[in-house]
C-alpha cells in the first residue's frame, strides 16, 4: 500500500487507487469516448478531477488511454478558433498519455455489424465507430459519460461511467 503522500498525487486524494477502481491489469488499454475528453478543457468539479487523474496517470505510464480520431472531429466542430480549440488540439495530440486511433476498414466493418445487431434503439453511427474502435484495439473497458453505452456494448468490453468513477475517486 502506498503511503498518503502518494495516494495524494496530483492533489487527487485516492489517486493511488485509481486503477483498482477502474478494474484494468497491467497494461490494459482504456478506451476513452469524446466527452470525457471535454470535461479536461472546460469540465469543472469531479468530471474534471476525474478526467485530471487519468490523464495523469497515463502520463506516468501508469494506464495506457486510446480514443478514435472521430474524438477530433467531436470535440473541434464546436470550439472557437481561441484558446479552447489550442487547448483541445493539444490535448488530442499529445501522444504521451492518449493514442488516436484510426477509423480503418476493420473499424468501419465492426460499426457496421454493431448498427445491423443492434436493439431498437441501438448506438448512433458516432457511438458505434467509438466501440468498434474500442473492439478493434482490444480495449477492457470503454470510459463515457452515456449510460446507454451498457443496453448496446458488446459482451466482454466493459462500460465505465464518468460520474460514477468520479464519485468513487471523490469518496476516497
Amino acid at each position: 500500500m502506498r503511503d498518503t503522500e502518494d495516494r495524494r498525487r496530483d492533489g487527487i486524494p485516492g489517486i493511488a487507487e485509481l486503477p483498482d477502481l477502474l478494474g484494468l491489469g497491467p497494461g490494459e488499454l482504456l478506451f476513452v469516448d469524446s466527452a470525457p475528453l471535454i470535461y479536461l478543457v472546460e469540465g469543472e468539479g469531479r468530471r474534471r478531477v476525474a478526467m485530471a487523474a487519468l490523464y495523469g496517470a497515463a502520463g506516468r505510464g501508469e494506464l495506457r488511454l486510446a480514443a478514435s480520431v472521430l474524438a477530433w472531429t467531436e470535440l473541434l466542430r464546436k470550439a472557437d478558433k481561441g484558446e479552447k480549440s489550442l487547448s483541445l488540439r493539444r490535448l488530442l495530440a499529445d501522444s504521451s498519455r492518449l493514442v488516436l486511433l484510426p477509423i480503418d476498414v476493420a473499424v468501419a466493418d465492426g460499426a457496421a455489424t454493431l448498427l445491423r445487431g443492434a436493439l431498437r434503439p441501438g448506438p448512433s453511427l458516432p457511438d458505434a465507430l467509438h466501440l468498434a474502435s474500442a473492439l478493434v484495439a482490444g480495449a477492457a473497458a470503454i470510459l463515457t459519460n452515456d449510460t446507454a453505452f451498457r443496453s448496446f456494448a458488446p459482451r466482454g468490453l466493459r462500460i465505465i461511467i464518468l460520474d460514477e468513477l468520479a464519485a468513487s475517486i471523490s469518496m476516497l
